[in-house]
Protein backbone atom coordinates (compact mmCIF):
# COMPACT_ATOMS: atom_id res chain seq x y z
CA UNK A 1 0.00 0.00 0.00
CA UNK A 2 3.02 2.22 0.85
CA UNK A 3 4.93 1.45 -2.47
CA UNK A 4 1.46 2.33 -4.44
CA UNK A 5 0.74 5.66 -2.76
CA UNK A 6 4.56 6.77 -3.23
CA UNK A 7 3.54 5.45 -6.96
CA UNK A 8 0.72 7.73 -7.00
CA UNK A 9 2.97 10.92 -5.94
CA UNK A 10 5.80 10.59 -8.31
CA UNK A 11 2.91 10.04 -11.12
CA UNK A 12 1.23 13.42 -9.89
CA UNK A 13 4.46 15.00 -10.19
CA UNK A 14 4.33 14.46 -14.09
CA UNK A 15 0.60 14.77 -14.47
CA UNK A 16 0.35 17.52 -17.14
CA UNK A 17 -3.59 16.85 -17.61
CA UNK A 18 -5.23 20.06 -18.49
CA UNK A 19 -2.09 21.50 -20.30
CA UNK A 20 -1.94 22.70 -23.83
CA UNK A 21 1.41 22.23 -25.25
CA UNK A 22 3.14 23.02 -28.64
CA UNK A 23 5.48 21.39 -30.18
CA UNK A 24 7.13 22.78 -33.39
CA UNK A 25 9.16 20.48 -35.95
CA UNK A 26 6.65 17.18 -33.55
CA UNK A 27 6.33 15.14 -36.69
CA UNK A 28 9.46 13.20 -36.09
CA UNK A 29 12.47 12.77 -34.38
CA UNK A 30 13.25 14.53 -30.78
CA UNK A 31 9.85 16.62 -31.62
CA UNK A 32 7.77 13.70 -31.75
CA UNK A 33 9.27 11.75 -28.70
CA UNK A 34 8.39 14.63 -26.77
CA UNK A 35 5.04 15.47 -28.16
CA UNK A 36 4.29 11.60 -27.23
CA UNK A 37 5.76 12.10 -23.47
CA UNK A 38 3.97 15.00 -22.81
CA UNK A 39 0.77 13.17 -24.39
CA UNK A 40 1.39 9.93 -22.38
CA UNK A 41 1.42 12.94 -19.68
CA UNK A 42 -1.85 14.12 -19.79
CA UNK A 43 -1.39 17.23 -22.28
CA UNK A 44 -3.42 17.96 -25.15
CA UNK A 45 -0.79 18.26 -27.60
CA UNK A 46 -0.28 20.40 -31.11
CA UNK A 47 1.94 19.89 -33.31
CA UNK A 48 3.89 21.93 -36.42
CA UNK A 49 5.98 20.89 -39.56
CA UNK A 50 6.44 21.31 -43.03
CA UNK A 51 4.49 18.09 -44.58
CA UNK A 52 1.33 17.79 -44.13
CA UNK A 53 2.06 13.82 -44.98
CA UNK A 54 4.54 13.71 -41.93
CA UNK A 55 2.09 15.24 -39.49
CA UNK A 56 -0.58 12.90 -41.10
CA UNK A 57 1.16 9.63 -40.28
CA UNK A 58 2.76 11.06 -36.61
CA UNK A 59 -1.26 11.89 -35.56
CA UNK A 60 -2.44 8.45 -37.40
CA UNK A 61 0.58 6.67 -35.27
CA UNK A 62 -0.70 8.80 -31.87
CA UNK A 63 -4.28 8.18 -32.34
CA UNK A 64 -3.34 4.37 -32.96
CA UNK A 65 -1.09 4.48 -29.49
CA UNK A 66 -3.01 6.84 -27.38
CA UNK A 67 -7.23 7.01 -28.63
CA UNK A 68 -5.76 10.60 -29.97
CA UNK A 69 -4.74 13.70 -28.09
CA UNK A 70 -2.69 15.47 -31.03
CA UNK A 71 -3.68 18.29 -33.45
CA UNK A 72 -1.23 19.03 -36.63
CA UNK A 73 -0.43 22.34 -37.98
CA UNK A 74 1.51 22.43 -41.49
CA UNK A 75 3.09 26.02 -40.99
CA UNK A 76 6.79 26.98 -41.99
CA UNK A 77 8.67 28.48 -38.92
CA UNK A 78 11.05 30.28 -41.54
CA UNK A 79 8.41 32.69 -41.95
CA UNK A 80 8.86 33.51 -38.32
CA UNK A 81 6.79 37.19 -38.53
CA UNK A 82 3.83 34.94 -38.64
CA UNK A 83 4.49 33.47 -35.25
CA UNK A 84 1.62 35.26 -33.16
CA UNK A 85 -0.48 33.61 -35.94
CA UNK A 86 0.46 30.06 -35.26
CA UNK A 87 0.15 30.28 -31.46
CA UNK A 88 -3.24 31.40 -32.02
CA UNK A 89 -4.04 28.71 -34.32
CA UNK A 90 -2.92 26.33 -32.20
CA UNK A 91 -4.70 27.83 -28.76
CA UNK A 92 -7.63 27.24 -31.02
CA UNK A 93 -7.14 23.86 -31.68
CA UNK A 94 -5.86 22.85 -28.02
CA UNK A 95 -9.97 24.26 -27.28
CA UNK A 96 -9.17 28.03 -26.49
CA UNK A 97 -7.05 27.39 -23.06
CA UNK A 98 -3.90 28.80 -24.43
CA UNK A 99 -0.73 27.74 -25.07
CA UNK A 100 0.52 26.25 -21.36
CA UNK A 101 4.16 24.49 -22.95
CA UNK A 102 5.93 25.42 -25.84
CA UNK A 103 8.92 23.59 -26.77
CA UNK A 104 11.24 25.26 -29.88
CA UNK A 105 12.25 22.06 -31.66
CA UNK A 106 12.01 23.07 -35.16
CA UNK A 107 15.15 23.28 -36.84
CA UNK A 108 17.24 23.69 -39.54
CA UNK A 109 20.38 21.74 -39.79
CA UNK A 110 22.62 22.84 -42.74
CA UNK A 111 25.92 20.99 -45.04
CA UNK A 112 29.06 21.71 -43.16
CA UNK A 113 31.02 25.19 -45.19
CA UNK A 114 33.66 26.63 -44.40
CA UNK A 115 32.68 30.39 -43.52
CA UNK A 116 34.23 32.37 -46.80
CA UNK A 117 31.25 29.53 -48.52
CA UNK A 118 28.21 30.67 -47.23
CA UNK A 119 26.70 32.78 -48.62
CA UNK A 120 24.11 35.54 -47.14
CA UNK A 121 21.19 33.69 -47.68
CA UNK A 122 22.02 30.41 -46.03
CA UNK A 123 22.78 32.14 -43.54
CA UNK A 124 19.90 34.12 -43.05
CA UNK A 125 17.66 31.05 -43.55
CA UNK A 126 19.75 28.92 -40.32
CA UNK A 127 19.12 32.30 -38.37
CA UNK A 128 15.61 32.30 -39.20
CA UNK A 129 14.57 29.17 -38.17
CA UNK A 130 17.02 28.46 -35.58
CA UNK A 131 16.84 31.29 -33.85
CA UNK A 132 14.50 33.59 -35.30
CA UNK A 133 11.43 31.58 -34.93
CA UNK A 134 11.67 30.53 -31.19
CA UNK A 135 12.51 34.62 -30.21
CA UNK A 136 8.94 34.96 -31.92
CA UNK A 137 6.90 32.42 -30.73
CA UNK A 138 7.72 32.73 -26.90
CA UNK A 139 6.33 36.30 -26.35
CA UNK A 140 3.02 35.05 -28.60
CA UNK A 141 2.95 32.29 -26.31
CA UNK A 142 3.41 34.41 -22.70
CA UNK A 143 0.61 36.30 -22.33
CA UNK A 144 -2.24 33.41 -21.94
CA UNK A 145 1.09 31.49 -19.49
CA UNK A 146 1.36 35.05 -17.70
CA UNK A 147 -2.71 34.63 -16.73
CA UNK A 148 -2.31 31.59 -15.61
CA UNK A 149 1.06 32.46 -13.61
CA UNK A 150 2.28 29.12 -15.07
CA UNK A 151 3.83 28.26 -17.91
CA UNK A 152 7.17 26.26 -19.25
CA UNK A 153 9.36 27.03 -22.78
CA UNK A 154 11.88 24.16 -23.46
CA UNK A 155 14.49 25.25 -26.51
CA UNK A 156 16.05 22.71 -28.31
CA UNK A 157 19.81 23.85 -28.84
CA UNK A 158 22.87 21.47 -29.30
CA UNK A 159 25.53 20.38 -28.96
CA UNK A 160 27.10 22.39 -30.77
CA UNK A 161 25.51 25.39 -29.52
CA UNK A 162 27.97 24.91 -26.47
CA UNK A 163 31.28 24.26 -28.14
CA UNK A 164 33.30 25.33 -31.37
CA UNK A 165 33.30 23.29 -34.68
CA UNK A 166 34.73 23.78 -38.22
CA UNK A 167 32.61 24.59 -40.80
CA UNK A 168 29.23 24.55 -38.75
CA UNK A 169 29.33 28.38 -38.00
CA UNK A 170 26.06 29.53 -39.10
CA UNK A 171 24.89 26.53 -37.02
CA UNK A 172 26.85 27.35 -33.88
CA UNK A 173 25.85 30.72 -33.67
CA UNK A 174 22.12 30.37 -34.37
CA UNK A 175 22.39 27.34 -31.48
CA UNK A 176 24.39 29.36 -28.72
CA UNK A 177 21.89 32.09 -29.37
CA UNK A 178 19.61 29.93 -28.52
CA UNK A 179 20.75 29.63 -25.31
CA UNK A 180 21.25 33.06 -24.88
CA UNK A 181 17.88 33.32 -25.30
CA UNK A 182 16.89 30.95 -22.74
CA UNK A 183 18.78 32.81 -20.28
CA UNK A 184 17.37 36.35 -21.35
CA UNK A 185 13.77 34.69 -21.25
CA UNK A 186 14.31 33.39 -18.04
CA UNK A 187 14.88 36.26 -15.99
CA UNK A 188 12.07 37.77 -18.04
CA UNK A 189 9.33 35.61 -17.80
CA UNK A 190 10.59 33.49 -13.87
CA UNK A 191 8.12 36.59 -11.79
CA UNK A 192 5.49 34.93 -13.75
CA UNK A 193 5.93 31.34 -13.19
CA UNK A 194 6.96 30.79 -16.52
CA UNK A 195 10.03 28.12 -16.73
CA UNK A 196 12.50 28.49 -19.50
CA UNK A 197 15.68 26.00 -20.03
CA UNK A 198 17.02 24.24 -23.04
CA UNK A 199 18.28 21.20 -23.68
CA UNK A 200 21.51 20.58 -25.61
CA UNK A 201 21.69 17.16 -27.25
CA UNK A 202 25.04 15.47 -28.60
CA UNK A 203 24.63 12.74 -31.43
CA UNK A 204 20.89 11.24 -31.54
CA UNK A 205 19.93 8.90 -34.27
CA UNK A 206 17.13 10.65 -35.93
CA UNK A 207 16.21 11.13 -39.79
CA UNK A 208 18.24 14.28 -39.66
CA UNK A 209 21.43 12.43 -38.52
CA UNK A 210 20.97 9.28 -40.50
CA UNK A 211 23.59 9.55 -42.83
CA UNK A 212 26.18 10.03 -39.79
CA UNK A 213 25.03 7.24 -37.49
CA UNK A 214 24.95 5.39 -40.37
CA UNK A 215 28.08 5.47 -40.66
CA UNK A 216 29.63 4.69 -37.38
CA UNK A 217 26.61 2.26 -35.82
CA UNK A 218 28.99 -0.39 -35.16
CA UNK A 219 31.54 1.47 -34.05
CA UNK A 220 32.03 2.96 -30.46
CA UNK A 221 31.78 6.49 -30.14
CA UNK A 222 34.79 8.63 -28.85
CA UNK A 223 32.84 9.80 -25.71
CA UNK A 224 32.46 7.84 -22.65
CA UNK A 225 28.93 5.59 -23.53
CA UNK A 226 29.82 5.16 -26.71
CA UNK A 227 26.92 5.20 -28.92
CA UNK A 228 24.74 7.20 -30.38
CA UNK A 229 21.31 8.57 -28.02
CA UNK A 230 17.52 7.96 -28.95
CA UNK A 231 14.77 11.06 -29.29
CA UNK A 232 12.96 9.13 -25.92
CA UNK A 233 16.30 9.70 -24.32
CA UNK A 234 15.90 13.44 -24.84
CA UNK A 235 12.18 13.49 -24.52
CA UNK A 236 12.61 11.89 -20.44
CA UNK A 237 14.34 14.67 -19.42
CA UNK A 238 12.09 17.15 -21.42
CA UNK A 239 8.99 15.91 -19.13
CA UNK A 240 11.54 16.10 -16.39
CA UNK A 241 11.54 19.89 -17.34
CA UNK A 242 7.72 20.63 -18.48
CA UNK A 243 6.30 18.98 -15.25
CA UNK A 244 5.54 20.10 -11.86
CA UNK A 245 9.19 18.26 -11.18
CA UNK A 246 10.86 21.33 -13.28
CA UNK A 247 9.05 24.38 -10.98
CA UNK A 248 12.54 25.50 -9.64
CA UNK A 249 14.69 24.93 -12.70
CA UNK A 250 15.00 28.00 -14.72
CA UNK A 251 17.59 29.41 -17.26
CA UNK A 252 19.33 26.25 -17.56
CA UNK A 253 21.02 24.34 -20.83
CA UNK A 254 20.83 20.46 -19.57
CA UNK A 255 23.24 18.92 -22.43
CA UNK A 256 22.58 14.83 -22.94
CA UNK A 257 25.36 14.27 -25.38
CA UNK A 258 26.22 10.74 -23.91
CA UNK A 259 29.30 12.60 -22.00
CA UNK A 260 30.82 14.07 -25.43
CA UNK A 261 31.13 17.68 -23.15
CA UNK A 262 32.78 15.92 -20.07
CA UNK A 263 35.74 15.32 -21.62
Amino acid sequence: MNRAKGNGAVEALFDLSGRGALVTGGSRGIGKAIAQVLIQAGAEVAITGRSQQALDAAQEEFSASFGGGVHTLAVDHAEWERSAEWVALAEERLGGGGVDILVNNAVQYPAKRPLEEIDDRSWSHVQTLNLFAPMALAPAAAPAMKRKNWGRILNISSYWGVFGAEKRSAYITSKSGLIGLTKALAAELGPFGISVNAIAPGAIRTAMTETNWRKSENAHLPFPIGRWGEPEEIAGMALALLADTGNYITGQTIRIDGGASAI
